[in-house]
């Protein structure tokens, strides 16, 4: 079949060493030398294989201490990164608005909210003795709910005048 395709001048079809029609490759002595020189080394390999360094009592726990120390290693580096331990009251600390120092600071915010929620301004926190002093010096008359700007007996603000009196 080759011969034919050669004579007649034609190329062998397709790639002449794959497929299912290749050529047969020529084994030569070099080929012989490397499989017997693979199999001596894997002979030799399967010898020392077979014998064991150390017998079974010797193996049992030699690198213990050796692994443990190592872990011990790798677990302080992973912790060395670690961002140290904050409790759930670090987390939401930032919510503690109303919370004050002391009780004397949380009696003066108290009447300050009081007085704000009772000029009907229930979010916003006045300083009291401030809003007390612009009252007394007549600063800013207060109004009364009438919207007059006398002094009321009913007046929240006219009670603070008559008590600061």
């Amino acid at each position: 079949m080759f011969l034919t395709l050669a004579l007649l001048r034609k190329g062998i079809p397709g790639k002449q060493w794959i497929g299912k029609y290749r050529r047969p490759r020529e084994i030569t002595w070099q080929m012989r030398r490397n499989t017997l020189k693979h199999l001596e080394r894997e002979a030799e390999n399967e010898y020392w294989i077979s014998r064991p360094y150390m017998t079974a009592e010797q193996e049992y726990c030699h690198a213990a201490e050796r692994r443990a120390q190592s872990w011990l290693k790798i677990k302080e580096a992973k912790f060395a990164n670690f961002p140290e331990h904050k409790s759930i009251t670090d987390h939401l600390s930032h919510l503690k608005i109303t919370k004050a120092w002391s009780q004397r600071e949380d009696k003066e915010k108290s009447t300050r909210l009081s007085t704000a929620a009772l000029l009907g301004h229930p979010f916003e926190e006045f300083d009291s003795k401030r809003l007390i002093h612009e009252r007394l010096t007549n600063q800013n008359p207060p109004r009364d709910d009438c919207g007059k700007q006398e002094i009321h007996p009913n007046c929240f603000l006219s009670e603070l005048t008559l008590q600061t009196e």
